[in-house]
């Protein structure tokens, strides 16, 4: 079983779509910040588990992250204005928590 390679960024970074293409030998897990409500996530004190509708990853058994230029979600219709800091504050504890675990 290969390890993946985790990548943080959104869903309108070409440059990860070139990677991703270019690397089709190298299993890439994407994750588009930008679309955060699309995936589940399992945070327990053994592992990170993150999962979309076509797979899921262990964050342990990771190769590598590359963190490149995530863009917060737009929370225009999902929630009210005065909760859109708190909500994306929230978004990036998570993910910056992840990473550094």
């Amino acid at each position: 079983m290969t390890r993946p390679i985790f990548i943080v960024t959104s869903s309108f970074d070409l440059t990860v779509d070139y990677l991703i293409h270019k690397y089709s030998h190298v299993d890439f897990f994407r994750f588009n910040l930008d679309h955060f409500h699309e995936y589940e996530l399992s945070i327990n004190p053994d592992e990170t588990n993150i999962s979309n509708t076509s797979r899921s990853i262990t964050l342990e058994n990771c190769r590598s992250i590359y963190y490149r230029k995530p863009q917060l979600p737009n929370l225009k219709n999902i929630f009210p204005e005065q909760y859109h800091t708190f909500a994306h504050k929230e978004v990036f504890n998570v993910m910056e928590g992840m990473i550094e675990s």
